[in-house]
């Protein structure tokens, strides 16, 4: 590690990308970096295993998702300085993976520069220092077993319910699990794999220095550290619970949709799942098994499960990885609270949802601008994992029409304001509990899915 002096900002021609190396005997994976062979950067990942024994094929695989893994971890370190050239050393690539990065660095910086006023059309110039080979998967013999990345809010808890329901082996996959993540593991009743994430500390020291900073596309790193994973711990299938309505972009600039939750899209799904299986593991499964579901779909079916209510949060104020809150589960104030607030209400009913969050966020005046954007009628949506506009709608349209919240001051003030939407409203609601064919779930899962869905 090397910290910066009296506060200077480096320009650097290059951001590299050195070899990563692995401890079969710890189980820690360094993976490299430098600006210019300069200033360095070393991140650990702790798979959680001791004594690996990895040889033939898997051990070729594991390298192989080993170097995708540091690629993609990389971006959260090029884009503190932002150098034109991205280089990766002695690595095996061919166009289609340097396609797939050339993406993720884009799309998946798309929030990011457009917060910071920045164009990074055409900046970020992938080379490679070994010559280019086509490069194709392995076919592993991996245990029939699947694990759900947990995050401990409702999305995912409902793919455990669903996975549940299933006579299928699984565990619950946590990176860097914090408390309130390890308390829905226990409701859930099942086994956890952890792996620990840890950012090297001269990132958050070119951070205090000005550098630039901001959202990098998280689940799509937490992607490659599960493949990688699931050759060490011995599983075939990996679990997400992003919903449809992941796809739904923020703001247009430029003609390209800005999402917020670009790696957790239909797109980026797809365009993943495609490159693990033609790159690193030919018989893997990925996917999410929630896509098909809108967000009310499954607000509704986490209304039938009460077990999660003390413990579950979608608030990310416990996830941050420095200032994280202390005691609370739900802060009250942010796009995440307000969201799930909304679309929850009607399915678990005003007590239920006071105990949980522990005051009425519809009732606080407040809070009228927040939801206001929510529902389109102010600024644009929220930079958050939240719901597509319209879904929003049809939620505190449906709040208006009851009898427990529709005087609730939120409701009052902009449920007034939805009437010029009132027919796309009535429209949309079949289309929300319909379960939507835009997905890549397996038969089997998908019959598990439908049966659970009301």
């Amino acid at each position: 590690m090397q910290v910066m002096k009296q506060n200077k900002l480096p320009e650097p021609d290059e951001f590299i990308i050195h070899p990563f190396s692995f401890d079969e005997k710890t189980g820690l994976a360094s993976l490299n970096y430098s600006f210019d062979g300069q200033l360095h950067f070393s991140e650990i990942i702790d798979f959680g295993v001791r004594d690996a024994a990895l040889s033939g094929d898997r051990l070729k695989a594991f390298e192989r998702a080993i170097s995708y893994l540091q690629i993609a971890a990389g971006i959260s370190y090029y884009k503190s300085l932002l150098p034109r050239v991205v280089r990766i050393e002695n690595m095996e690539l061919d166009e289609d993976i340097l396609s797939f990065f050339q993406s993720f660095y884009e799309d998946g910086l798309g929030e990011f520069a457009y917060r910071n006023d920045t164009d990074l059309s055409g900046r970020i110039n992938f080379v490679s220092d070994a010559p280019p080979k086509i490069c194709q998967a392995y076919p592993l013999d991996l245990k029939d077993r699947a694990v759900v990345l947990f995050g401990g809010g409702k999305d995912s808890i409902v793919s455990t319910e669903i996975i549940q329901s299933m006579d299928k082996a699984f565990s619950l996959f946590c990176v860097n699990p914090v408390p309130e993540m390890l308390d829905g593991v226990e409701a859930a009743e099942a086994g956890l794999i952890k792996v620990r994430r840890t950012l090297d500390s001269a990132l958050f020291e070119l951070n205090k220095n000005g550098a630039y900073n901001g959202h990098v596309p998280i689940t799509g790193i937490l992607s490659f550290i599960a493949v990688a994973a699931s050759i060490l711990h011995g599983f075939d299938t990996i679990v997400l619970s992003n919903e449809r309505s992941a796809s739904e972009g923020n703001v247009q600039k430029d003609g390209k949709n800005v999402n917020h939750q670009y790696s957790k899209s239909y797109e980026f799904e797809a365009m993943f799942s495609k490159l693990v299986h033609a790159k690193v593991i030919a018989n893997i499964k990925y996917f999410s098994l929630i896509r098909p579901m809108s967000e009310l779909q499954i607000a509704k079916q986490f209304s039938k499960i009460t077990r999660y209510d003390p413990v579950f949060t979608s608030c990310n104020a416990n996830f941050k990885i420095q200032g994280r809150m202390d005691q609370n589960k739900w802060c009250g104030d942010c796009p995440k609270c307000r969201f799930a607030f909304l679309v929850l209400a009607g399915p678990i009913g005003k007590q239920r949802a006071l105990n949980i969050f522990g005051a009425n966020l519809l009732d606080d005046d407040a809070q009228m601008d927040g939801f206001a954007e929510l529902l389109g009628l102010q600024g644009h949506k929220p930079w958050e994992c939240v719901g597509e506009i319209l879904e929003s709608r049809v939620a505190l349209y449906d709040l208006l029409h009851e009898e427990q919240w529709k005087d609730a001051a939120v409701v009052k003030a902009l449920g007034a304001k939805l009437g010029v939407f009132k027919n796309d409203i009535l429209a949309a609601k079949e289309h929300y509990y319909t379960l939507s064919k835009e997905h890549g779930v397996p038969p089997e899962y998908l019959e598990a899915l439908r049966a659970f869905v009301d």
